[in-house]
């Protein structure tokens, strides 16, 4: 293989070397899970900064929505993706209900798919209401905001532009611009995997890998803060209010700011 010039991070600008490369047809599965579709002979690269470990393949960089919907978010989308419909959303939309059902705020799910994850939220009776908002998969009217809470769960590994989506998100939330989002941070073992990782999958549009640090990088550049609560769970915001510090941290799962 030839040798491929790094490239600058889109999240902190320092050199990226190559990383490695995998085919455009892997998909998100475990070591013992099966591949459920064949190998499409087109190699997908990613690069990883050398300084916040952001990994990213700019292969998709010049795709039109057209090239989305026909190549990534298709009808096999389901196939490799099964929970995304139904199953995910509610078991989201049950935490979200245990979490904050009884606190009268709106919340932005922003990448949302078809809406499911509000529908089960709206359908609750509880003082907690949600819109869905997904400029990726099915994209709709932008809602109006603003909105006290934006969500956004296995969103953000699919941005192109980190940053600009980081933005498009604030821009919906008040003044407090609370984001909760779920993404997967690189393990600690991730010089060995490489591209080998479960979750560097360009089939189901995984195109942005993230750790600690970058996602740090990305809220000190938007002036937020971020709390880590794991590897997978993330708030962004300026100011916590009451309704957040006691529905999130007041439970004892997670650690304060």
């Amino acid at each position: 293989m030839a040798a491929r010039a790094p490239l600058a991070c889109k999240v902190c600008g320092a050199p990226a070397p190559f990383w490695g490369a995998c085919d455009f047809n892997t998909h998100c599965r475990l070591p013992d899970q099966p591949r459920l579709l064949p190998a499409s002979g087109v190699e997908v690269p990613y690069h990883r900064c050398g300084n916040c470990g952001f990994a990213f393949t700019a292969f998709m960089d010049g795709f039109t929505s057209a090239d989305f919907r026909e190549r990534v978010y298709n009808q096999d989308y389901r196939l490799i993706d099964p929970d995304f419909e139904a199953e995910r959303p509610a078991a989201l939309a049950g935490q979200l209900l245990g979490l904050l059902g009884d606190v009268p705020v709106r919340v932005c799910d922003y990448g949302g798919g078809s809406g499911s994850l509000a529908r089960h939220v709206n359908s609750a009776g509880r003082a907690l209401r949600a819109v869905t908002w997904d400029p990726f998969f099915d994209a709709q009217p932008r809602p109006a905001g603003p909105f006290e809470l934006v969500v956004s769960f296995e969103t953000f590994e699919h941005a192109i532009d980190p940053s600009a989506t980081l933005a498009d998100m604030l821009s919906l939330t008040d003044e407090n611009r609370l984001i909760l989002m779920s993404t997967l941070c690189q393990p600690a073992g991730i010089d060995a995997l490489g591209t080998d990782w479960w979750y560097c999958a360009p089939r189901n549009g995984h195109v942005s890998l993230h750790t600690r640090q970058s996602l740090d990088r990305l809220a000190d550049d938007a002036g937020i803060g971020v709390v880590h609560m794991s590897d997978l769970m993330h708030l962004f915001h300026d100011a916590l209010p009451p309704w957040i510090e006691k529905a999130i941290f007041g439970s004892g799962r997670f650690e304060g700011p």
